[in-house]
């Protein structure tokens, strides 16, 4: 038998499958909204799957693009739609085979961010002008707002720390373009991805091998309990 047809028997068998679409939302409780554009380039999701957290660099680029939005219709038209997409969790849910609203989907929307941070860098001489210093500028302000709201969330933790040093770093370099400062952007990137991550994987961070250690996994899925399973019972284990 294919290996597909066991999926699809695990996903029917799944106690995801039969209830509520969306679970019943229309929309996503407050503290989502409250909390998206902070999750946006801090290392904390919103809720609901919803894990963007780019790079200092590609935050800006997501204003920029939006600003001289003349320049690229297309790319602006697909990160507005999925904007719009991430604010309703029916949507979610449909992307998520019909089932819960989790937006697990929000690659699409970080690889589409990408795309528009290639588009700034490359054309960052071209579109420089005083309404490119009052986007960066105004950009860093709305984050530093947004980490400010959640304050006991973020700081706390260190999350916000190292993006914001990132984010004030990137906003001079793309502020005060020239070929030699655009090449930093790139070490800014790293900085931010390295360290954002390095602090994730910390005991004093998010701690996240401890999460998802073995002995995590194995409280959830004893090998004993394999054992005493049927070969027809095993598809309804099997992670949907």
């Amino acid at each position: 038998m294919p290996f597909w047809v066991q999926s699809v028997r695990a996903i029917l068998n799944s106690p995801r499958v039969g209830g509520v679409i969306a679970n019943g939302l229309w929309l996503y409780p407050a503290k989502y909204y409250f909390n998206f554009v902070q999750g946006l380039f801090v290392l904390k999701s919103p809720g609901f799957y919803t894990n963007v957290a780019v790079n200092a660099v590609a935050f800006i680029s997501l204003v920029v693009v939006f600003v001289f939005w003349k320049q690229n219709k297309k790319l602006v038209a697909a990160l507005f739609i999925q904007l719009i997409m991430l604010m309703f969790p029916l949507v979610a849910a449909i992307m998520n085979g019909g089932t819960t609203p989790s937006n697990r989907w929000v690659i699409i929307f970080i690889l589409t961010i990408s795309y528009a941070t290639a588009w700034m860098v490359e054309n960052l001489e071209t579109i420089f002008n005083h309404r490119l210093q009052v986007t960066v500028f105004v950009t860093i302000g709305i984050a530093f707002l947004a980490v400010v709201v959640a304050l006991p969330i973020s700081l706390s933790k260190g999350y916000a720390l190292i993006s914001m040093v990132s984010l004030v770093a990137a906003s001079f370099v793309i502020a005060f373009p020239s070929k030699k400062r655009k090449n930093s952007l790139l070490f800014i990137a790293v900085f931010n991805i390295v360290g954002v991550g390095a602090f994730a994987y910390s005991e004093t961070g998010g701690n996240l091998v401890n999460l998802y250690s073995q002995s995590r996994i194995n409280d959830y899925h004893p090998f004993d309990v394999f054992k005493k399973q049927k070969r027809s019972e095993l598809v309804t284990l099997q992670r949907t």
